[in-house]
């Protein structure tokens, strides 16, 4: 006990020392508390807070009774408190390693990272919800699905209606970039047999003014030896200097159309689209689990004629063109392809008889590529 009571004095002083310190820094500010001049007070002190720290950590843990006599346990734990968080912010001080982490000759994987999440350069990846692919058996214009579904040779699956519409106003808007080029080169002949007219008439008014023995102007310019500088000759005086007037502003360039292409290309694939290749598509619908609910509002809707499998964006499946019917792959590449007949009439298939269907697989936006520079 005699001991405890020693090092208990001697940390009295030690702390004496500290708070006589903390109280002539702090004394000026009346807002200022310990824990905002933690860093400058430590250090002031700091030569004689750090035994009396120790040793009264050793007595707080033993809970020696003459700290509360002393009225120094508030005191002990605000001077514990500072000193820890003071230990806080030493150790989160950048050591020199960390301040020169970009000063190395070799472009690290995590620095890559880094600049091409800040900078937005680099090749992203995202994974779509369900709710932004398209349904397997949904029209690729309008995204609903088909009511009379049609194929093209491609793959792409269109509503009868959709692609109509889109087909009828194709053809009107070539009909009117036609006319328009039609009117354009109307317009341009017109203008060349103005000027070829106004050429023959200059022509003939020269020759009759010189059978006459009349002098014609002189268009040579004089040479630079009798010429002048003058911004004021040869009727400059009158023209505007000033380019910002309205009445300079240039007019604007008459636009030439190009000759408009009347080919008709598919929305999706970008190829020549035709009517007379569009093939009806026949589904076989699935067996109804849910009597009363409409085919649309209906999760699995369609299957395999054959295998009696369910359709859906997962599933690749092809189109039998001869008759539309839609099996899947699985199904042809087993048992249709060795003998390349129909599995529901027998008729004989060719290579070109089977259509695969374009499927939305943007899960992993590996058809929707959106390419950007790349940080190497």
């Amino acid at each position: 006990m005699d001991v405890m009571d020693a090092t208990l004095k001697k940390t009295i002083g030690y702390f004496s020392g500290f708070l006589g310190s903390v109280t002539k820094t702090a004394g000026g500010n009346s807002n200022s508390t310990v824990t905002k001049l933690e860093k400058e007070l430590v250090l002031q002190a700091k030569s004689t807070a750090d035994l009396a720290v120790k040793e009264m950590q050793s007595l707080v843990r033993a809970g020696h009774p003459a700290l509360k006599l002393a009225g120094l346990s508030g005191a002990a734990a605000v001077i514990l408190g500072a000193y820890g968080a003071h230990d806080n912010v030493s150790k989160r001080k950048m050591t020199r390693h960390a301040r020169n982490s970009t000063a190395g000759s070799v472009y690290t994987y995590h620095e890559k990272k880094r600049d091409a999440q800040q900078s937005g350069y680099g090749s992203h990846s995202q994974r779509f919800s369900k709710d932004s692919i398209k349904e397997f058996d949904c029209c690729s214009l309008t995204l609903q699905p088909c009511r009379n579904p049609v194929v093209s040779s491609d793959g792409y699956l269109y509503d009868k209606e959709a692609i109509l519409e889109y087909y009828i106003n194709k053809k009107k808007e070539i009909a009117r970039q036609l006319k328009e080029y039609e009117k354009q080169n109307k317009r341009d002949e017109n203008e060349k047999n103005e000027l070829k007219a106004a050429a023959h008439r200059s022509q003939v008014e020269k020759f009759i003014a010189t059978e006459k023995g009349e002098s014609l102007p002189s268009d040579a310019k004089p040479s630079t030896s009798t010429g002048t500088l003058s911004n004021m000759a040869d009727g400059k005086a009158k023209e505007l200097p000033s380019f910002w007037v309205p009445a300079m502003t240039p007019d604007s360039k008459r636009v030439i159309l190009p000759k408009p292409d009347t080919t008709i290309y598919c929305p999706v694939s970008g190829k020549v689209l035709k009517m007379k290749d569009l093939i009806d598509v026949k589904f076989t619908l699935a067996p109804n689990d849910e009597p009363g609910k409409s085919i649309i509002s209906r999760q699995v809707r369609y299957m395999c004629p054959v295998t009696r499998d369910i359709l859906g964006n997962s599933v690749p499946c092809v189109i039998l063109k001869p008759t539309g019917d839609v099996v899947t792959t699985e199904c042809y590449e087993k048992l249709i392809k060795k003998d390349m007949l129909h599995p529901l009439t027998g008729v004989k298939l060719k290579e070109s008889d089977v259509i695969p269907v374009e499927l939305d697989s943007r899960a992993s936006m590996s058809n929707s590529k959106q390419l950007k520079p790349v940080l190497i």
